[in-house]
């Protein structure tokens, strides 16, 4: 708040609680991720001390499927193929609505049509009360 009062512009004000507000964003951001560095370096440890007790968990566990780069490739070229097959057989088809549809678009723009005209006739016939009302009162 003393900054508030007696840092003359606003502009100089605002620039100096920037600078302080991004360097404690920089320590704050540069703790965590020591942090995080020191947390994962422990899981890893532990995961490493640990010592089956029964015949069960010290069997090797079953060899899981391991996605190589070699394999990922040309899995990702298919489905990316097969994509595109996709997208040019939508691109092809014609852009045509159903009749179903197309009728009732049809019906509702007939409907706004027809009440767009009896809003006109009605704002006539107001104007023509109104116009009517104001001449005979100014006449009493």
């Amino acid at each position: 708040k003393y900054l508030l009062r007696t840092g003359g512009s606003d502009g100089k004000c605002a620039y100096i609680w920037a600078i302080i507000i991004g360097f404690f964003v920089a320590i704050f951001t540069f703790a965590r991720s020591i942090a995080f560095r020191m947390t994962k370096g422990i899981k890893d440890n532990d995961s490493d001390c640990v010592q089956p007790t029964t015949k069960e968990e010290s069997r090797p566990p079953s060899p899981a499927p391991r996605s190589t780069k070699e394999e990922l490739v040309p899995s990702a070229l298919k489905r990316l193929c097969e994509l595109e097959e996709k997208v040019e057989m939508l691109q092809s088809k014609p852009n045509v609505m159903p009749c179903e549809k197309e009728e009732l678009l049809n019906a509702a723009v007939y409907r706004v049509d027809a009440l767009e005209a009896e809003l006109i006739t009605t704002k006539k016939v107001d104007y023509y009360l109104e116009s009517r009302f104001l001449s005979t009162k100014l006449h009493l």
